[in-house]
């Protein structure tokens, strides 16, 4: 009588486990399929011959300047409010790049987002990470911004001795914009 009550229990502890399991997979596949993402290259601007930096609108004053520094705007996109479902939110943006030269240069990587929210003043958002193969900028998760609206991609490299810009070399930039 013990042996088919504990079998009971054990059958019953199962197959509640299979399905808390079944539903926890569940969960996690419906929300991998609501997060959508949208994927741009940008083209590099190289730096002309005794130039220190390049801009994309106000970027310049933006980001401020500094004549050890080196700034160049690596170009920019916009998502139109057709592309995205409204009340879309941005969970993330990633940006992958390669660099061919210059690994010993001290790189940063940018990520702006302007956006006007009607207010009456041009609002930015932005992020910055020392250059990897991969960054992800999550902060951009916590501003509750639309995917909609223009985007900008620059880097801001201290100067060799010799005066060059390891940045320059940045190659192969996709900017892959998460949201939800």
């Amino acid at each position: 009588m013990r042996k088919r009550f504990f079998s009971i229990i054990v059958c019953v502890v199962m197959l509640f486990t299979m399905n808390v399991t079944a539903f926890a997979a569940e969960t996690q596949e419906n929300y991998s399929e609501t997060e959508k993402t949208m994927t741009f290259e940008i083209t590099p601007t190289a730096l002309t011959s005794g130039s220190s930096r390049h801009s994309v609108g106000m970027l310049n004053s933006f980001f401020g300047t500094n004549d050890t520094v080196a700034t160049s705007a690596l170009g920019s996109f916009t998502i139109s409010s057709t592309s995205v479902p409204s009340g879309s939110t941005i969970s993330k943006i990633v940006v992958t790049s390669t660099k061919s030269s210059g690994s010993s240069g001290n790189i940063e990587l940018f990520v702006a987002k302007d956006e006007d929210n009607g207010d009456g003043t041009f609002d930015r958002y932005t992020d910055s990470k020392s250059w990897n193969s991969s960054l992800t900028f999550a902060d951009f998760g916590n501003y509750n911004l639309s995917p909609v609206g223009n985007y900008y991609v620059q880097f801001e490299s201290t100067r060799y001795s010799t005066g060059t810009v390891a940045a320059a070399t940045l190659k192969n930039i996709y900017v892959t914009v998460y949201y939800h």
